[in-house]
């Protein structure tokens, strides 16, 4: 079956091909007011989709991602370990989640540029084949989350053996303002079944100087690597 559709896209792609070295297109039958209200239009949407993506284009680029390892040193067996993370600063909202992708709206064809002709799509039967199934992910736990957008990050971390490190799934800070010292502090404290006391500490996360360029976010394009 993947075979099928593989073959057929390939038949797809040496037919487009085939068209534009033919050079068939049609002519460009926009009036010049007609193409501005297509640009304005563009526009308008280009700015509503760049102000809903820019917090996913923040984070896909690399940016407030925070993750929390855990270790254990000694020679004791650790059951059922939880953590709880806790930042002082107000100026913060945390996200358990990616925010959602947006995708940017198509630019309009230049003035005057013909539109090309897309009917050899008909040249090609429909596809007799349908989609296949994809298996359901079983098994998957995320262990990591935001309690109600808060400043809290809760990790239940689950067994650790003797000398043995676990890292979090990520979750995602977004500042709307640098603490002064240029440093969000937390404190976390971790409880363990069995085990009387509750164990704390700090943890200092440095925050950059200065804000990343606007411009930067909005132009990244996610990659092969970084969407895994």
């Amino acid at each position: 079956m993947l075979a099928a559709m593989a073959q057929r896209e390939s038949l797809i792609q040496q037919a487009a091909r085939g068209v534009a070295g033919l050079g068939i297109s049609q002519e460009d039958n926009r009036s010049l007011a007609e193409y501005e209200k297509e640009a304005d239009a563009w526009h308008a949407r280009l700015v509503r989709a760049a102000l809903k993506g820019l917090p996913a284009r923040y984070v896909r680029a690399g940016h407030g991602l925070i993750t929390v390892e855990v270790r254990n040193p000694g020679g004791r067996f650790l059951p059922d370990v939880q953590i709880e993370l806790v930042f002082d600063f107000e100026a913060y909202k945390g996200l358990e989640h990616a925010p959602q992708w947006v995708e940017y709206p198509t630019r309009p064809r230049k003035f005057g540029e013909p539109r090309p002709l897309e009917a050899y799509r008909t040249w090609l039967p429909p596809a007799s084949y349908g989609m296949p199934l994809m298996p359901a992910l079983e098994g998957f736990h995320r262990r990591t989350w935001i309690e109600d957008g808060s400043v809290v990050v809760k990790w239940d971390v689950g067994n650790l053996r003797q000398h043995a490190r676990d890292v979090s799934d990520q979750v995602y800070i977004l500042l709307s303002a640098r603490p002064l010292d240029g440093v969000l502090h937390g404190m976390w404290k971790a409880t363990v079944r069995d085990l009387d006391g509750v164990l704390t500490g700090t943890v200092d996360v440095p925050v950059a100087e200065h804000p990343i360029d606007i411009a930067s976010a909005l132009d990244f394009t996610p990659t092969a690597e970084s969407d895994d």
